[in-house]
């Protein structure tokens, strides 16, 4: 009876961020964007980059590629890149993926894409860094600004501390609060 009602209270929570996360309450769901001006010809050191982060080719237009990252540590959320060339200009937009196995276990209420550079408490592995779909896609983006010599503003990595500053949402702690 009592482990019953743990489990309805916990899928309670879940749905209620769930809903909050899909109509915008946390922000979560879209693309993170970065715009930069580029002077040579980007889709040789794109390409490098995407074999060596290990991303395919999705789609490909004359002015646009598709990246999406395989591997086994991106079993539910899949990283993907987008990038496209006008003249000199780039627009590299990045999100998180979501697998219908994901959709199916959060009841479809997760969104179809999710930003990455976005923090939140209840979508991360805590210190389980290499485990956590966002940290891989921000230091994959991350790296591949370095690469391009973009004068774009990097994706900062978010850190925790225990449930401190663990979401833009939530206060602060002052001493003698989580650790």
């Amino acid at each position: 009876m009592v482990l019953l009602l743990v489990v309805g209270i916990a899928v309670l929570f879940l749905l209620f961020f769930l809903r909050a996360a899909k109509h915008g309450t946390y922000k979560l769901a879209g693309r993170t964007i970065r715009e930069f001006t580029v002077d040579d010809e980007i889709w040789t050191t794109v390409d490098s980059w995407a074999m060596e982060r290990k991303y395919e080719l999705s789609n490909q237009t004359e002015t646009a590629r598709v990246y999406t990252r395989r591997g086994p540590r991106t079993p539910v959320l899949v990283p993907s890149l987008e990038i496209a060339r006008t003249n000199n200009r780039a627009r590299l937009e990045s999100w998180l993926g979501i697998y219908r196995v994901g959709r199916i276990v959060t009841f479809g209420i997760y969104p179809d894409e999710l930003r990455i550079d976005v923090k939140s408490l209840w979508i991360s592995y805590g210190d389980w860094y290499p485990l956590d779909p966002r940290h891989i896609a921000r230091d994959d983006v991350n790296t591949l600004l370095d690469m391009l010599d973009a004068k774009a503003p990097r994706i900062p990595q978010c850190r925790w501390q225990g449930y401190q500053a663990a979401s833009d949402h939530l206060p602060p702690h002052s001493s003698g609060g989580f650790p």
